[in-house]
C-alpha cells in the first residue's frame, strides 16, 4: 500500500483505551467529547520522524485492549 501516512488510526473504544493505557492521552482527554481527535493527534505526534504510521498499530492495539491488556508492551 502507498500513502498509508494519510490513513488515520480508527478511534474506537479499544484504540482509545490502549492509547490512554500507553499514556499518550490524559484522563481529561479520555472524558472529552473530542477524544477521537486527541487519539489521532497523539499517534501522529508519537510516530513523527520514524518509519511507522498510526495505522500500522491498529490491529495490535485493538487486540491488546480487547483482550484486557494481558500482554505487557
Amino acid at each position: 500500500m502507498i500513502n498509508t501516512n494519510q490513513i488515520y488510526i480508527a478511534t474506537d473504544r479499544h484504540i482509545i483505551r490502549a492509547t490512554h493505557k500507553l499514556g499518550l492521552i490524559t484522563d481529561e482527554e479520555v472524558e472529552n467529547t473530542k477524544v477521537q481527535d486527541y487519539v489521532i493527534k497523539a499517534w501522529i505526534e508519537a510516530l513523527k520522524g520514524i518509519n511507522y504510521v498510526p495505522i500500522d498499530f491498529q490491529s495490535a492495539l485493538w487486540l491488546w485492549a480487547r483482550n484486557g491488556f494481558k500482554e505487557e508492551l
